[in-house]
């Protein structure tokens, strides 16, 4: 799956997230394209503990970081972490790093298998 968003750099919570985001839009600022390799599902509170600590060392992304980077063609390759019940995914690359070293968030819909 490919698309575009807004990607920031060692966010700490979904908040600052939004924050961010929601600036980058009324500025118009320049979307970056990306690529989803990996779709990790977590449950309610996983998903929560995550947005409410982005920063944090994780195993999910830690066993797949060496793939999380960014392509020749200037996308970001993502891993795609959401849960059941929420209306938005968080889009994580590495970069080789164990936490979401760079994070968007994306609107989810039938494209995402949920």
């Amino acid at each position: 799956m490919i698309g575009m968003a807004y990607f920031f750099r060692n966010v700490n919570s979904i908040d600052e997230l939004k924050e961010k985001t929601a600036s980058a839009m009324a500025e118009k600022k320049r979307l970056q394209k990306y690529r989803v390799l990996e779709k990790i599902c977590l449950n309610e509170e996983e998903y929560v503990n995550f947005q409410n600590s982005f920063i944090k060392t994780y195993a999910f992304i830690n066993n797949i970081t060496f793939k999380l980077t960014m392509n020749s063609s200037a996308e970001y390759l993502c891993a795609l972490v959401l849960a059941s019940g929420f209306k938005y995914g968080i889009l994580v690359n590495s970069s080789g790093h164990s936490y979401a070293r760079t994070v968007a968030i994306i609107e989810l819909g039938e494209d995402y298998g949920i």
